[in-house]
């Protein structure tokens, strides 16, 4: 399979029928996943192609790419093996995303720059800026769907994770922003409200998190708290995550809070929402 793909996706990726270059460059994400150790040690000779394809004309080309390069950083590790490549991959990708008319290819596009960015450890930190422009765009606007808040806000925290030091002098402008999406109850605001707290938590367990973020840390923790009084139960997981965040940056100083956590967490171990059974006589044997 593998030989045939790339004998196909050479000549195609380059051909003047937009349909050819969408095959060409959509199958090469999609055997990325299978064809991993065939394909990554070709990735320096195919990922420059694939990066020019995000300016194609054709708007099917350009999220066939986006997609394309989020499935070479899931499967085929090149922000990892391959140090140099997200100087590449993430200026073109931070250059066409603002501008990208269309907003699934937008999306698309979002998938991959997040993809690349949690892969980064320290050299994250070039990409903090133009990340959070976009970030602070879909946020500040009333034009981005729930689904775009969602996946900025993922990638701010796969971004905050890695960066550490870097991520704190835009604390001023970041945090007013992750309390707006805190506040939200409605339901399309609710997974961009779980993911504002995935993003507090990796602001206070990331490098120096704990000294930085400690005067918004109660704010924190009653943001967790209050979202377990919804039905929503990404409110509770991402609640219960930062909790354990939290804990792990503040060590024995978190004993103030355990005991409401430990409660949360009891109550959570009672509830079946989420839970997934193997058959219906599992169901009913724990009374559903």
């Amino acid at each position: 399979l593998f030989p045939g793909v790339l004998a196909f996706g050479g000549p195609a990726i380059l051909s003047p029928d937009p349909r050819r270059r969408h095959a060409a460059v959509a199958v090469l994400g999609i055997v990325s996943e299978g064809c991993a150790d065939g394909l990554q040690p070709r990735a320096p000779e195919i990922v420059p192609l694939v990066v020019q394809a995000l300016r194609d004309s054709s708007k099917e080309v350009r999220g066939a790419a986006a997609f394309t390069l989020g499935q070479f950083a899931d499967y085929l590790q090149c922000a990892v093996d391959f140090p140099e490549m997200h100087r590449e991959v993430l200026p073109a990708l931070f250059a066409v995303l603002p501008g990208e008319p269309d907003k699934s290819v937008q999306e698309r596009m979002m998938y991959a720059m997040d993809s690349w960015l949690e892969q980064l450890e320290e050299e994250v930190g070039p990409y903090i800026r133009p990340l959070l422009d976009i970030v602070y765009l879909a946020l500040d606007g009333e034009g981005a769907r729930p689904a775009v808040r969602e996946m900025l806000l993922s990638a701010t925290a796969s971004a905050a994770a890695a960066a550490g030091h870097a991520m704190h002098p835009h604390l001023a402008d970041l945090l007013p922003r992750l309390e707006r999406c805190l506040t939200a109850a409605d339901d399309q605001g609710l997974r961009p409200r779980a993911r504002a707290l995935e993003v507090l938590g990796m602001l206070v367990s990331a490098r120096g998190g704990r000294q930085a973020m400690a005067p918004h840390v109660p704010f924190a923790m009653a943001a967790a708290a209050s979202g377990f009084d919804l039905d929503y139960s990404e409110l509770r997981e991402y609640g219960h995550g930062m909790f354990a965040e939290v804990a792990e940056a503040m060590g024995e100083e978190f004993a103030q809070y355990l005991p409401a956590c430990a409660a949360k967490a009891m109550a959570s171990l009672d509830l079946d929402d989420g839970v997934v059974y193997d058959s219906d006589e599992e169901e009913n044997a724990r009374g559903g």
